[in-house]
């Protein structure tokens, strides 16, 4: 839908009935490994495997339009399923999520190194403290990317933060 270059990207469309749930029309994803560098520090690379992401977006675009009021390409995305609506005026729901090239993101993961020193972010093992999840997010099979300036931070370090600003 963006129609930038992306390492990731998944993509999904709903049909939303008033008084019914909603009935995915269609969902789509791709992604290939890349390699992210480092700010401050552009010499360091991290290879990372595209199957592996998981993405925590806070800008996740999402727009609802009939069919008749999309550009030509969603239309075929819809159409190419063969899934399309029976009304041209019913609402869909267009949602994307897109790791572009060169966006500024949050990675989480286990830092490694292989045999020809090549640095890898593998998936995080699951975090757990008494035998409780610490965080569902953390699932050993997922590396972790976000765009919120904010992810990974203590939630002390963000009580903190919001009252420093006033909140």
């Amino acid at each position: 839908m963006c129609e930038e270059v992306c390492v990731v990207h998944k993509t999904k469309v709903e049909q939303n009935a008033p008084g019914q749930e909603a009935k995915v029309i269609t969902e789509r994803s791709g992604c290939v490994d890349f390699v992210a560098t480092l700010e401050g520090a552009p010499d360091l690379q991290l290879t990372v495997h595209g199957k592996e992401v998981r993405m925590c977006f806070s800008s996740c675009t999402k727009e609802m339009r009939s069919l008749r009021d999309v550009p030509a390409k969603w239309r075929e995305l819809v159409q190419a399923e063969g899934a399309g609506t029976d009304n041209e005026d019913d609402h869909l729901v267009f949602q994307e999520e897109a790791l572009r090239v060169g966006q500024l993101v949050t990675l989480v993961g286990d830092l490694h190194r292989d045999a020809s020193g090549q640095l890898l972010l593998w998936p995080a093992p699951a975090s757990r403290l008494d035998g409780a999840v610490v965080s569902p997010l953390l699932d050993g099979v997922h590396v972790l990317v976000s765009d919120d300036p904010d992810f990974g931070a203590k939630t002390d370090d963000l009580v903190e933060a919001d009252r420093y600003q006033g909140v």
